[in-house]
């Protein structure tokens, strides 16, 4: 009997044993913090158990400060606690926004493979009073034209503990910023502003005013806001801009430049490839082209302007568009302002759906850069033998001043032709351009086909150059035909045209005119004029349709008078084509004595003159001689 009573106390006691906690949980100190703080606890417990325990779970409570509350924390459990040993877990966690207050809640430690063997203890944390806030977006862009009114939005988080009340005066900025050099300005207002409680967020509204007058460009200043002790800052982009889509922005298309990016580098005379997507979110199939032009700001003026096809893209399909101009070479100022605009919109409608975006473009002159600017060939489609002009148009673009030699080439024909050095100023420079001519003859045996001319302008030990296409062909057919046609040309003489006077000689303009197929060689000469020196014949070579005008000097010879004939001709080889008579007064003359003849309009030849003194000595003599005789 007294052994089962000893059985059953011993029974007795291990219950007891197994219903007292083997975990101690030691108190937890309070703590405090600000809302986006990180605050930590130290969480200790002790395994007052004559077993180890291999597993502990940390578990928290909600915290709550009347209805406000912080959602519960996560513990990391404590592992592997010996018999008698303690073991210590970090509860880390970052204060949200919450109201001020102080907030309690318990964490309970539980032996993970006895549910009964667990303990509990309380804890707080106060979270300070904190006026804080942050606008979402680092920028805010706004982008109208002169006499709009246009609307931005923005967002505030609120980050503090307390409640938020935002007015018109808690945005300030630097009006100077926001006024062009004429000092007219944008009038920028605020409102819509929302009251924020802590952890929630709300929205304002910016409201752009665009005056008149004011500049193109882009007006940038940075906004500041200030409410309570809070205080943050974000960018206000205002564009200004001429006319993109006819009625602004509308309907459902979405575009982005891809390329170029903002501020870009580009050079005069660089190709600028454009690459713009475009989404159509409309709910039908929308035919859209897409327009891009280049914009001087300070100028206030289109630089250049072009336009893509139109493309049908599907409802909720996007289409790449690619689009390319030449950036000219003139008229380009690197202290300038460029924007690139560009606009989507629907074919036939864009009043119903039309985006825009724009990028700013850097425009710089690299320090030697002289590119040839045109080439023109005339004419551009020959034959063998004929004659051929270029001119060639350089002009310097770069930041120096430059010597450079222009140089017209094609080895296939034989060519190459080099200018003298001249000099050019630089690009900002109104004498920053030159045009330099050349003149070449197709040889006999070239082959027919097309010849890639190059004209090639040398600068500073640099080159640039640009190609014209110049076609010879019926090289074998003209020579055949050459051989077998006869010349023809005209001449033509208008004897009103003929200035000068018998003493000085006479100009005579002869103009002939080449009617044949063929480039051809012609000689003016002049005949039938022994009364005049003699004349050197003059020999041209002219092309098919070509006319020319050739002057020719007749003097008279000494002492010749009356009214003169001569013969002018003209001749291929020795052929005479055509001729033309021409008549010439070299004044009038009249008889004095048995044929004796003088000028009228001059003193008589000194023969004349002592024969007429003989006749009357001779007379004289007879009259006395008759006297004398009279008186014996």
């Amino acid at each position: 009997m007294r052994l089962l009573f000893i059985a059953l106390f011993a029974l007795l006691m291990v219950s007891f044993v197994s219903a007292q906690s083997a975990i101690n949980l030691q108190p937890i100190t309070a703590v405090n913090g600000n809302p986006g703080s990180t605050v930590s606890y130290t969480l200790n417990v002790t395994n007052t158990g004559g077993t180890a325990i291999s597993t502990i779970n940390l578990v928290s409570t909600t915290l709550t400060s009347g209805s406000n509350t912080i959602a519960a924390p996560s513990i990391t459990p404590i592992t592997s606690l010996a018999a008698g040993a303690s073991g210590a877990q970090t509860l880390t966690f970052t204060i949200p926004s919450v109201p001020a207050g102080a907030y309690t809640g318990t964490i309970t430690a539980t032996d993970a493979s006895n549910g009964t063997n667990t303990d509990t203890e309380s804890y707080s944390l106060t979270v300070n009073t904190v006026d804080a806030f942050s606008i979402t977006q680092d920028s805010v862009t706004v982008t109208g034209e002169e006499r709009d009114t246009k609307t931005a939005t923005f967002n505030i988080n609120n980050n503090g503990s307390t409640s938020l009340a935002f007015i018109a005066s808690d945005f300030s900025f630097p009006q100077s910023t926001f006024t062009d050099n004429d000092g007219d300005n944008l009038t920028i207002t605020f409102t819509s502003l929302p009251t924020i409680a802590p952890g929630a967020n709300g929205q304002g509204t910016i409201n752009v005013v665009y005056g008149d007058n004011i500049d193109v460009g882009r007006y940038s200043g940075t906004v500041t806001v200030r409410r309570g002790s809070g205080t943050d800052t974000f960018l206000l982009d205002i564009r200004v801009q001429p006319e993109v889509c006819e009625d602004g922005p509308v309907g459902n298309i979405r575009l982005r430049v891809e390329n170029p990016d903002n501020n870009d580098d580009f050079a005069p005379g660089d190709t600028m490839d454009i690459e713009v997507e475009v989404e159509n979110n409309d709910d039908e199939e929308l035919d859209i082209g897409v327009e891009a032009f280049l914009y001087n700001v300070n100028e206030d003026d289109e630089v250049e302007r072009v336009e893509s096809e139109s493309e049908a893209i599907n409802d909720g399909d996007d289409q790449t568009f690619e689009l390319s101009f030449k950036i000219p070479l003139n008229d380009i100022s690197e202290n300038d302002e460029y924007i690139l605009f560009v606009k989507a919109f629907e074919d036939g409608d864009e009043d119903q759906n039309c985006a825009e975006d724009s990028v700013n473009i850097d425009i710089e002159r690299e320090r030697h850069d002289v590119r040839v600017d045109s080439l023109t060939i005339n004419p551009s489609l020959v034959s063998c033998g004929e004659l051929v002009n270029s001119i060639a148009n350089v002009i310097n673009v770069g930041s120096s001043r430059e010597d450079v030699t222009v140089e017209i080439k094609n080895p296939e024909l034989g060519l190459s032709q080099v200018s003298p050095e001249f000099e050019l100023d630089d690009g900002e420079d109104t004498d920053n351009d030159a045009v330099r001519r050349f003149s070449f003859t197709i040889p006999q045996d070239a082959q027919e086909q097309e010849y890639n001319i190059e004209a090639i302008v040398t600068f500073d030990d640099e080159q640039n150059s640009l190609f014209q296409t110049l076609t010879v062909q019926r090289c074998g057919e003209i020579a055949e035909e050459a051989a077998e046609e006869t010349a023809i040309a005209t001449l033509r003489v208008n004897q009103a045209d003929i200035t000068g006077d018998s003493a000085k000689g006479f100009s005579i303009p002869v103009t002939i005119n080449n009617e044949g197929l063929i480039q051809q060689s012609f000689t003016v000469e002049v005949v039938n004029a022994d009364w005049a020196e003699p004349v050197t014949a003059q020999t041209l070579t002219l092309n098919s349709g070509q006319s020319s005008t050739v002057y020719l000097y007749l003097k008279p010879s000494k002492d010749i008078m009356g009214k003169q004939s001569a013969i002018v001709n003209l001749k291929s080889g020795s052929n005479i084509l055509a001729t033309q008579s021409l008549s010439f007064d070299l004044g009038e003359e009249k008889k004095l004595l048995s044929g004796i003849t003088g000028a009228t309009t001059g003193i008589a030849d000194s023969n004349v003159f002592w024969i007429i003194g003989d006749v009357v000595l001779v007379v004289v003599a007879i009259f006395f001689l008759r006297m004398l005789f009279r008186k014996r």
